[in-house]
């Protein structure tokens, strides 16, 4: 019985030392969460006080006394289930308390389904299809107060700006472009995709050696819409010829896109060729290929991406590569599934080999 009477003294020394942090949070403390906690640990004390008299009761029908390994297995049994109780219960109570969506938001649910990424050729300022629209009005309920920037992702939305008042998912370069214009400037937003295709075709080029230059230029610029500003990366040697003005540049298709790859089929009628400029998040682990050829990518207007293309028909493909950051990612995600199976079975296990050491029980091993 010693053994039992350590869970006991266990259980209320966690009490008396949670009791007061849970009291110094002040008034913002939630009393229905606090009686939730304090029952809890009476229903553990309850267990261990109905395991002991189970203890006796069994001493009395077996006319002799249980073994400490017999009593330990028990209280883990008992409180193992008690455990599994608390947690359904508790989850529970939390669903039962959460806010629940109105009537007229159920018809948003079906947001909630596995969805290809679409390609969303324009930011806009208010979703364009259906399913963006039901997600995004599924998310910002006020039954969601979890709310945030990782909506738009949720909603598969590229949004001119973020309705949470928050820009902190900007990457730096976007910032110092925003820095230095007018966001009401035409040319401005046509670079930015704002209303206007993320995927441009663009004839003339300034080439700059770093961020400060292309800063400068971009600031004094009338038609910076109409001039790609490009800064060399890892000291890649950018094609001659291409910073001539020229007329119609071309079209463009995307055949198929998702978050690590973008494929663009480019019909490029300039006659020294252009610039493909795609106004998406530059970074390092972006490959560019054309026509299966690997070729250098150019960072434009400080935060964004451009490829040179020869007059003609090109199939230009954007693929994003991170060093080990792919394989690992893929190792870390395989290995997690597995620890999970591997844990869950343990756990199961365990709690089999208890109950089968249990007293009387059919199972037991000898």
């Amino acid at each position: 019985m010693q053994a039992l009477l350590c869970y006991p003294k266990a259980l209320l020394a966690f009490l008396f030392l949670v009791d007061p942090i849970i009291r110094m949070t002040g008034e913002n403390t939630n009393t229905l969460w606090f009686w939730l906690f304090l029952g809890r640990i009476g229903a553990y004390l309850a267990i261990v006080a109905l395991t002991a008299l189970l203890i006796r009761l069994l001493r009395l029908i077996r006319h002799k006394p249980l073994s400490n390994t017999q009593e330990s297995n028990l209280i883990k049994t008992a409180l193992i289930l008690a455990l599994s109780f608390d947690v359904l219960s508790f989850q529970y109570i939390a669903y039962a308390k959460r806010p629940k969506l109105p009537d007229d938001s159920v018809p948003y649910l079906s947001s909630r389904f596995v969805n290809n990424l679409p390609f969303q050729a324009e930011r806009t300022e208010r979703p364009a299809n259906t399913r963006q629209q039901h997600a995004m009005k599924l998310s910002t309920n006020p039954a969601n107060p979890m709310a945030y920037s990782h909506t738009y992702s949720f909603a598969q939305f590229d949004p001119h700006k973020t309705i949470f008042g928050r820009h902190n998912l900007w990457t730096p370069g976007v910032r110092q472009l925003l820095g230095t214009r007018n966001r009401q400037d035409r040319a401005l937003r046509r670079v930015l995709g704002w209303d206007t295709p993320k995927l441009r075709l663009v004839s003339k080029a300034i080439i700059v050696q770093n961020d400060l230059e292309a800063q400068a230029i971009i600031g004094r610029m009338k038609d910076m819409d109409k001039t790609a500003v490009l800064t060399q990366v890892n000291g890649a040697t950018l094609p001659s010829g291409a910073n001539e003005p020229q007329g119609q540049c071309g079209d463009l298709r995307v055949t198929k896109f998702n978050a690590n790859q973008l494929t663009v089929e480019a019909n490029v009628t300039a006659k020294k060729g252009a610039w493909l400029v795609y106004a998406d998040a530059f970074h390092p682990g972006w490959r560019a290929t054309v026509n299966g050829k690997e070729v250098p990518i150019a960072k434009a207007y400080m935060a964004f991406k451009a490829v040179w293309l020869e007059p003609g028909h090109s199939l230009v493909t954007f693929r994003f590569r991170y060093g080990l950051c792919f394989p690992i990612s893929y190792f870390i995600a395989i290995f997690g599934i597995a620890f999970s199976f591997c844990a869950l079975a343990a756990f199961f296990g365990i709690l089999l080999l208890e109950v089968c050491s249990l007293p009387g029980n059919s199972l037991r091993t000898t």
